[in-house]
């Protein structure tokens, strides 16, 4: 009788219980496993590409090298801090696991040869057939003679992880979150009972797996190239029109109508919205001289932006620029956001997790803004005499209609399509639904032409360039500022001086008394005051805005002249038009085309206020404003400081491009010569403002 021995200890992982299918499309049959493991299984369980046996050996192309290496800054201010949140439903997408024969500290070529240690069925009894692979276990509930049985799809599998390498070739900054969560302590009984979706992949033959001769880690490496390039990130205007947390986004959404509907009724609602028949949603452009809208979702993301003062949320673990988020809402809307506040200060205690918005405070955001903001954002876009006449053709046309954008939608998605394919069949079916119908049938030929039509009216004119459109917001954001609330000319508080008492308080203070509390105001009123200040001062901005392109409608055209002889001058160069005589499309341009909008409001609330402007000759409101020893108005002050910005940054900028050596001049000679970019500009808009 042979001695007993004790029975050999085979590593093992736990059994997952799986679901197996096959990508057969090409010459490659690729089997899988579908499975589900908890957070603790999947941390203990599974590797990274950076684990990779062998890994400093391979030959790595660029792309493999920017792909297999772990973004840890993204896995520990973005994913890591989203999995610990408490106030956010958290889900992820599958992960996708290669199961790789190893030996040693060495990727294997395929499973083939004796000497594996396979662990086996986790309890036989259950899983009464087993097949080996390597060092894998694939054990199943019922016997089967081949793949396409249906019992060989269900089963449980398990592995030697001292032969068997399980490296996550997609999704591996997830699976890097979750290890880093189950290193640093999380709650057991929530990374137990809380399981991800893993796609295990073997490509061996016994599980049916086919193609050319080929090394098993190359083919790998391909998958995990092809996995990593095809994730595609949701574009900006995606983003905007489905994120249902992020304030900023919603502000942008209370601008526009929910759904496609007909005619323009929107905008008389109250608050208004712009009906989405003149609002590019779907193409993820910023440019709108193309096609039958008055503007676009990331035009309106941008104008928001410009209002609120601050930039949209891209991490909520930078607890500074929340902070100014949340400043710069209760300054330019009213709302108070005092709770928001303590979460915060109390959050950067501790470094662990992100700022999230309550659902009551992003819809008071949302509510604030679309009562504050949008009559004058729309009004912008609607009342400058460039977009009134696009509406009214569009209204004329009947195109304000569902129909038509459902129109221009398919045919939009038909011309970027390289090829004939769905959206070309879609189009067609559509149009073959149009003229087919028994009431009111229309051609594709009728609705080109009406698409023409709209094209004619946009043609050369700068109003649907986005970079006049950033311009004209722009100008309007540094016009309310400055501007009175009502036509008597009473100067009133800009939107900081409204609602942020911080100065008051240290005046008070500074005389050695206890600074004086700022007055409690409710929501409602600071909203109501708010709303007030910012209808008249659209009112005023529009009146004036539209009397430039009144005065010469070539005002709209990138080399509208000015000035005569020597002085003569194109309008807008150094801001939108560059030295070449091309549309200068950057932030940049936009903002230097600000000044010259502004110059209009700005001179006829002067006249308004029988300042400067109102009497006499331009050369004698020239010397006026240019008189150091004058007491100046709000709008005096405005308009000096605009024309101060205009000589810094765009008159030198033409200046430097027209004399080589611009930056040798004295300074004296330099201002004369800023000056001479200044005074037909600023004389044109003097004499288009009239009386």
């Amino acid at each position: 009788m042979p001695a007993p021995r004790p029975a050999a200890q085979v590593p093992a992982t736990p059994s997952f219980n799986f679901i197996a299918g096959t990508y057969s499309l090409s010459q490659w049959h690729i089997p899988y496993f579908a499975t589900t493991m908890t957070f603790r299984q999947a941390a203990q369980n599974l590797k990274l590409v950076s684990d990779f046996p062998g890994a400093e050996r391979l030959r790595w192309r660029l792309e493999e090298l920017y792909q297999r290496d772990v973004d840890w800054p993204r896995v520990e201010r973005q994913i890591l801090p989203y999995l610990r949140s408490d106030e956010h439903p958290q889900f992820f997408n599958s992960l996708t696991v290669a199961l790789l024969p190893i030996m040693g500290n060495e990727v294997l070529e395929r499973f083939d040869g004796d000497g594996w240690a396979p662990p086996g069925a986790a309890d036989s009894s259950l899983t009464p057939h087993t097949l080996s692979v390597g060092g894998i276990s694939f054990s199943y509930y019922s016997a089967w003679n081949n793949l396409a049985d249906p019992s060989a799809r269900l089963g449980q599998v398990r592995w030697n992880p001292d032969e068997i390498f399980s490296v996550a070739i997609d999704g591996q900054h997830r699976l890097a979150a979750i290890k880093k969560l189950v290193e640093t302590g999380a709650d057991i009984d929530r990374l137990n009972r809380t399981d991800i979706p893993v796609i295990v992949i073997v490509l061996d033959p016994r599980v049916g797996f086919r193609g050319p001769n080929s090394r098993l880690v190359d083919l790998l490496r391909r998958l995990f190239t092809d996995l990593n390039k095809h994730a595609v990130k949701v574009d900006r205007t995606r983003q905007i029109l489905l994120d249902d947390v992020d304030p900023h986004s919603l502000c942008v959404r209370t601008l526009v109508e929910s759904i496609v509907s007909d005619g323009s009724e929107a905008l008389e609602r109250t608050p208004p919205q712009l009906p989405l028949s003149i609002v590019d949603w779907h193409t993820g452009e910023a440019k709108v001289d193309k096609g039958p809208y008055l503007t676009t979702i990331l035009g309106l993301d941008w104008a928001v932006t410009k209002l609120l003062g601050a930039k949209p949320i891209r991490d909520y673990m930078d607890y500074r620029e929340v902070s100014r988020q949340l400043d710069a809402f209760e300054r330019s809307i009213g709302v108070q956001l005092t709770d928001a506040k303590t979460r915060l200060q109390d959050l950067r205690q501790y470094n662990f997790r992100p700022f999230a918005y309550r659902n009551d405070e992003v819809e008071g955001v949302a509510s604030a803004f679309a009562r504050v903001w949008a009559p004058a954002l729309i009004s912008l876009f609607t009342r400058f005499s460039s977009y009134s006449q696009l509406l009214t053709l569009r209204r004329t046309q009947g195109t304000l209609i569902a129909e038509f954008v459902n129109w221009y939608y398919l045919y939009f998605r038909k011309e970027k399509e390289a090829v004939g394919g769905t959206a070309k069949r879609e189009y067609e079916q559509m149009l073959t639904h149009l003229m087919n119908r028994a009431d009111r049938p229309r051609s594709e030929v009728e609705l080109k032409n009406q698409l023409e039509e709209i094209q004619a009216e946009k043609e050369n004119c700068l109003a649907f360039n986005v970079v006049f459109q950033r311009a004209f917001v722009e100008a309007f954001v540094l016009y309310q500022k400055v501007s009175p609330a009502d036509l008597a000319g009473d100067e009133v508080e800009s939107a900081d001086e409204l609602f942020d008492d911080t100065d008051a308080q240290q005046e008070d203070g500074a005389d050695g008394l206890e600074p004086t509390p700022p007055p409690t105001v409710p929501e409602n009123a600071a909203v109501t005051a708010r709303v007030q200040q910012v209808a008249a001062q659209v009112d005023l901005f529009l009146e004036s805005a539209n009397r430039m392109p009144d005065a010469d409608p070539q005002w709209l055209q990138h080399t509208f002249p000015v000035g005569a002889g020597t002085h003569r001058k194109y309008f807008w160069l150094g801001a939108l038009l560059s030295a070449d005589q091309t549309i200068d499309f950057t932030l940049g341009a936009s903002s230097r085309s600000a000044e010259l909008i502004l110059w209009g409001p700005l001179v006829a609330l002067d006249r308004r206020q029988d300042g400067i402007a109102a009497a006499g000759t331009f050369e004698a409101f020239w010397d006026k404003l240019n008189d150091e020893n004058r007491d100046f108005t709000a709008a005096q002050k405005a308009l000096r400081r605009s024309l101060d910005r205009y000589r810094k940054a765009t008159a030198d900028r033409i200046l430097r491009a027209a004399h080589d050596d611009f930056d040798e001049l004295s300074e004296e000679r330099c201002n004369e010569l800023r000056d001479l970019e200044v005074k037909p500009r600023l004389k044109w808009v003097w004499k288009a403002m009239g009386d």
